[in-house]
């Protein structure tokens, strides 16, 4: 069985954060959290809860799943609620920084060309 990590609680208040933040506020976040050891830190918990849950899983996104039926009732409802929470939490997070890195390679990409204007 793969066990899934949890988050720090100060990792945990860092990436809530990203839940409160509009649609154009939500792509500079990562950014931000990159340039501090803490926030660093978060996502690098982010990244691991993702990965066991995608391992564990077959999925990191459990917006529409049925987490009773994902534990085979092995697990609380006060647990699950919990658990849906943080990996909402994680995905959410995770999602924004791997843009952020998308975002980064396409715009080094731009500038890169042959040079061949006729």
């Amino acid at each position: 069985m793969i066990e899934v990590p949890g988050l720090s609680p100060g990792s945990e208040a860092i990436l809530r954060q990203i839940v409160g933040l509009g649609s154009s506020e939500r792509p500079a976040f990562p950014e931000k959290l990159v340039q501090t050891p803490e926030g660093r830190k978060a996502l690098a918990e982010a990244e691991a809860i993702t990965d066991a849950m995608k391992e564990r899983f077959g999925t990191d996104d459990l917006r529409n799943k049925n987490l009773v039926e994902l534990t085979r009732g092995l697990a609380e409802k006060v647990d699950l609620a919990r658990v849906a929470e943080v990996v909402r939490v994680a995905y959410r997070a995770k999602n924004a920084e791997t843009l952020r890195q998308q975002e980064l390679v396409r715009s080094q990409r731009k500038g890169v060309g042959l040079g061949l204007r006729m």
